[in-house]
């Protein structure tokens, strides 16, 4: 691996233990991932076999080394070899929400929003290492492993290689959204109350801004004990309940007029798009990816692309109640009702 760039805070990304890890054990490192990657049931194994192996090897290849130095090793290929290999040490720094693998050419990271160059490359042997751990041999595959949301594109589609997307998902309670200020306890009842008169609602904002955060925390606290059906494209709703009945689109045409006869108090889809067929039902919360409120409402006044776009605008507004707007500032919460002009259209609440 080699040496992360110097614009980095070598205290955040702890970039001399990186280094001193690549450097010392480079070779042993290189043999066992290629004796992981030809080892087709590895990911079947327990953490605690895994380490197990991992020993019996350096302890192989080490025959005459001292038992602290073998340790040492062991130690450093464990750490490395966990969880996502080599980028585990990125991933597991506080202040990297995501890493992007460019397949063997490059290596990024965000934090605080930038994305940054590492000037790090994978190896070849590692980056078929990382796409095992995954555990996928789909040419397109976005999940969630623990607390990452992964997507990969292989190199079947992608040319500059296989392409990796892994992002830490934000984990938070109500508590600690009050108490990092991005939402107040009013905000919030007032959300819980619009919630419980089964009010539509849009939970709209940028990639990664918090809106299945926000709605899982929603679900927690106010649905609880109502018959809800969620659709996600990733599961990432964590609420379990005997009322949650939760699905995937896997096979979403079908599902659509199941959900409009079973008419359930209130349909969730975690999608960042709505479907104009839900149009009928009370109770909608559905997530959008949007920059602004503006864009938010002409995403919406889209969907209803059957109809002319005066029809679609009436449509729009009197389909959803709210757009609550999340931003690094904060939530904001728009009331739609249909008026002659747009501007008349909104009114802001908080």
């Amino acid at each position: 691996m080699n040496k992360l760039s110097d614009r980095f805070n070598r205290k955040n990304i702890e970039t001399d233990k990186v280094v001193e890890i690549d450097n010392k054990n480079s070779d042993i490192q290189k043999a066992l991932i290629e004796k992981i990657n030809s080892t087709p049931v590895w990911n079947e194994y327990s953490q605690e076999k895994q380490q197990e192996l991992i020993k019996n090897f350096v302890d192989n290849k080490l025959v005459s080394a001292s038992e602290s130095d073998k340790n040492e090793t062991l130690n450093s290929l464990t750490k490395t070899l966990t969880g996502f290999g080599v980028l585990q040490y990125l991933l597991d720094n506080e202040n990297v929400s995501a890493v992007f693998v460019n397949g063997i050419n490059s290596v990024y990271i965000e934090i605080n929003g930038k994305i940054l160059n590492t000037e790090t490359k994978l190896s070849t042997e590692e980056l078929e290492y990382l796409v095992k751990m995954i555990g996928t041999d789909k040419d397109i595959c976005e999940c969630r492993i623990n607390d990452y949301l992964i997507t990969l594109i292989s190199s079947d589609i992608c040319l500059s290689g296989t392409n990796i997307t892994i992002r830490k998902i934000k984990s938070f309670n109500i508590q600690s959204m009050i108490d990092k200020g991005l939402l107040s306890k009013e905000i919030y009842e007032f959300l819980i109350s619009i919630i419980n008169q089964r009010k539509n609602i849009v939970i709209s904002g940028e990639i990664n801004s918090g809106k299945t955060t926000l709605l899982n925390i929603l679900i927690e606290n106010c649905l609880h004990d109502k018959r809800a059906y969620i659709i996600e494209n990733i599961p990432q709703i964590t609420v379990e309940n005997e009322f949650l009945v939760k699905f995937n689109t896997k096979n979403f045409e079908n599902l659509i007029p199941v959900v409009l006869k079973s008419k359930p108090e209130y349909i969730i889809t975690d999608l960042n798009y709505f479907d104009y067929r839900l149009t009928d039902l009370d109770g909608k919360i559905v997530t959008l990816r949007s920059k602004s409120i503006e864009s938010s409402l002409k995403t919406i006044i889209a969907s209803y692309n059957n109809m002319p776009d005066k029809f679609a605008k009436t449509k729009a507004l009197t389909d959803f109640d709210y757009i609550a707007h999340i931003t690094d500032q904060g939530l904001s919460i728009i009331e739609l009702t249909p008026a002659k002009t747009m501007a008349q259209s909104i009114k802001t609440i908080f």
